[in-house]
């Protein structure tokens, strides 16, 4: 009988996602620096899979998480992921987050997250690293391509790559390497990167309509999308 019921209750979180254009999966976070918004009180539920069920479906367009306590069975409902939230106590318990996606070509498979909002390129560093990951880099054509497939809605994005350090001289997230020099002819936008002398466009977004590469002043809020190794 309680096999069925967690069969029943996985249905039942399935057809939520794909009722709300959702395909990611809810995965657990391990160690995460920062926490989600907190969408209502908690309650006891039996299991994770009712406890995901449960927050689709009271909070079917802005359940984005839960926090699960599998001694004392609490759980509570979370929205998207921010670094101003605090990490999930230990009466929370674990954090799980649907947020990430296999995104896949022939050539090319990431795993990634798409936040929608106003976040500057420092405040998208950290929401990045609150979930064990880092903005995206996209150091090849092929990981160039997928972008139809991640930014949806279209709107101006940060990923990971800045001249931070050194003017003219752009450096991957996560990495020590510069970009490589005929793709960023391929994938800058006409006239940039911006080659004055000031140094205030060091970070690099993906524009809205083109989803060619722009740098930008590193304080202006916009989207952004977050990477982790395809195998977590």
């Amino acid at each position: 009988m309680n096999l069925l019921l967690d069969y029943a209750i996985f249905l039942e979180v399935f057809f939520i996602a794909l009722t709300n254009g959702s395909s990611a999966r809810f995965d657990k976070i391990t160690r995460p620096s920062c926490g989600p918004t907190r969408l209502s009180p908690g309650w006891v539920d039996k299991s994770k899979l009712s406890c995901a069920a449960r927050c689709k479906a009271r909070h079917p367009t802005v359940c984005r998480s839960f926090m699960y306590n599998k001694t004392t069975k609490l759980c509570t409902p979370g929205g998207d992921i921010n670094s101003a939230y605090p990490s999930p106590s230990t009466v929370e318990g674990d954090l799980y987050y649907q947020g990430f996606k296999v995104v896949s070509s022939v050539q090319a498979t990431v795993n990634v997250a798409f936040f929608y909002g106003t976040y500057s390129y420092a405040d998208s560093e950290t929401n990045c690293e609150c979930l064990n990951s880092h903005l995206f880099v996209m150091d090849t054509w092929n990981k160039w391509s997928l972008l139809d497939d991640i930014v949806r809605p279209r709107s101006y994005t940060w990923i990971g790559l800045d001249d931070r350090t050194v003017e003219g001289k752009f450096v991957w997230a996560n990495t020590s390497r510069f970009i490589d020099p005929i793709l960023k002819q391929l994938i800058f936008q006409a006239g940039q990167p911006y080659s004055g002398n000031s140094d205030a466009q060091d970070c690099v977004a993906v524009t809205d309509i083109l989803l060619q590469l722009d740098d930008i002043e590193c304080g202006k809020r916009m989207s952004h999308i977050c990477e982790r190794p395809t195998y977590q």
